[in-house]
């Protein structure tokens, strides 16, 4: 019973509409980036981001302290470097997170094929430049401008027509969609990238352009070589005869969902389920390792300050009150890590108090502890102050004289304004003066007017706004000159 005990917990915790919910997206973000990353080619940046990872859990696990030290400092540029170099394949993630769009699975003509690749040859042949741009999943509209609609059936003759010289856009490509020449004369986007060789022209450079964009596959004729190519997934490849030219298409049909047959349908279906298994496990594992590990229970202790709500206009603290608590807590290890001490103070809200000793137990309800985390207990379990009753009062200024006069002189006196203060002051405590910050003798040579600050005992406040500055004149008589007034 106790082996089986953690695999009842395991399927109660997986067979809820929220985590069946939460594996299901996952699971298709698995699959939208496989697909994604397949189409871009780029599994071998993937491969080594992989291994990175792999190589920072095994310097951990045997605490390499060097190594774990230089990988965790460019983890941060890392992050930065991979959306630079994966910023299409997210775009294209995200796009077709909400594209609706789905490849039929009888979307083309049987024969279809046949003819594209007849055409692209026989113009080749004649040195005519051409483009034949076949989508996949991705829409097109985003990255092709101009076109002129066609809505023809292809043929061979048809499409020598269209790329005739003497034709108004033969410059332009043809778009193949739903089985028919949908559009002609279409701009394709220019590609930034360097991988083509600069004798290429504009039309190869426009079909890369494309195939980096989207992924659709675009078929160039070359007038100046009379060579046939096709661009797919940012690649360019030639094609040296019209079976390889056919091979290219009816694997990008099939990549993209479409199917002439009944068993090409079969096995696409087959295909797509084999992925969508493989991304539900890969997410159920995802789900089991980080939310299930996140979710388990730990205890922890740490220190949180205490803030004070201010009490009633005619009340006030007085005494010692704690400034800090230690509290011990428990949740998931995952939130737990999260925690700041300092964003967590206990809250003891003073604002519905009456004079006299108070006592506030720590509780969740003056905690803002993060959701799913409890108070096991506290040190000290409640906080204690005393809130006396404010009265008006006027105090007099007292400057706070320290230091000594140099030889020669002799402080004669001083002079506080303003002299006494309107202050609220806790009823029954007993108070002296109002002491100014320190005035020091020692660099005064003359008579001199300072500016100081009110050093206030606890408890006590301005009964206005701010306590104002002390001006402190301080007269100083030279010795000498005391005597020859004095003498006879």
């Amino acid at each position: 019973m106790d082996l089986i005990a953690p695999f009842l917990r395991l399927a109660a915790a997986l067979f809820t509409w929220r985590a069946c919910l939460d594996i299901a997206l996952i699971a298709t973000g698995f699959f939208l980036l496989y697909h994604t990353l397949r189409a871009s080619g780029t599994w071998k940046i993937v491969l080594g981001v992989l291994v990175s990872a792999g190589v920072f859990a095994l310097a951990r696990a045997l605490d390499l302290k060097g190594l774990e030290w230089i990988l965790s400092n460019l983890a941060g540029v890392a992050v930065l470097g991979l959306i630079v170099v994966f910023q299409p394949e997210v775009r294209k993630i995200l796009e077709r997170a909400v594209s609706l769009r789905r490849a039929p699975p009888f979307a083309h003509a049987a024969g279809l094929g046949e003819v594209l690749a007849d055409a692209a040859f026989a113009l080749a042949h004649q040195k005519r430049g051409a483009l034949l741009v076949l989508p996949g999943r991705d829409a097109l509209r985003p990255w092709t401008s101009g076109g002129i609609e066609l809505d023809a059936a292809p043929s061979v003759a048809l499409l020598s027509s269209l790329f005739d010289p003497h034709s108004p856009g033969h410059d332009g490509a043809v778009l193949v969609e739903g089985g028919r020449l949908s559009q002609f004369a279409v701009r394709l986007p220019l590609s930034t990238s360097d991988r083509l060789p600069e004798v290429l022209g504009t039309r190869h450079h426009a079909a890369q352009g494309l195939s980096e964009a989207t992924d659709a596959l675009v078929i160039a004729v070359s007038e100046e070589r009379g060579a046939v190519s096709t661009f797919a997934r940012g690649q360019m490849s030639t094609a040296a005869t019209q079976p390889e030219l056919l091979a290219r298409i009816a694997t990008h049909w099939t990549e993209a969902g479409y199917s002439e047959t009944a068993l090409e349908a079969r096995q696409q279906m087959g295909r797509l389920l084999r992925e969508a298994i493989v991304s539900v496990s890969a997410a159920i594992l995802f789900w089991i390792t980080v939310v299930l590990g996140g979710n388990r229970l730990v205890e922890t202790g740490f220190a949180v300050p205490v803030e004070y709500t201010a009490p009633p206009g005619n009340m006030a603290l007085v005494g010692d009150k704690p400034s800090e608590v230690k509290i011990h807590v428990s949740g998931p290890s995952a939130d737990l890590d999260r925690v700041v001490p300092s964003q967590l103070p206990v809250t003891v809200d003073l604002s519905r108090t009456v004079p006299g000793h108070h006592r506030f137990p720590i509780t969740e309800e003056n905690l803002r502890l993060p959701r799913g985390v409890r108070l096991l207990s506290a040190d000290p379990p409640s906080v204690e102050v005393i809130v006396n009753e404010m009265v008006e009062r006027d105090l007099e200024v007292s400057p706070q004289i320290v230091g000594k006069l140099r030889r020669r002189l002799r402080l004669a006196s001083t002079e506080v304004t303003p002299a006494t203060i309107h202050v609220l002051a806790p009823a029954g405590q007993t108070l002296g003066p109002l002491r100014t910050a320190p005035v020091d003798l020692g660099p005064l040579t003359q008579t001199a007017t300072l500016t100081r600050e009110i050093l206030a005992p606890p408890g006590v406040r301005p009964a206005s706004d701010g306590w104002p500055d002390v001006k402190v004149t301080v007269h100083v008589e030279g010795r000498a000159v005391r005597r020859a007034a004095h003498a006879p």
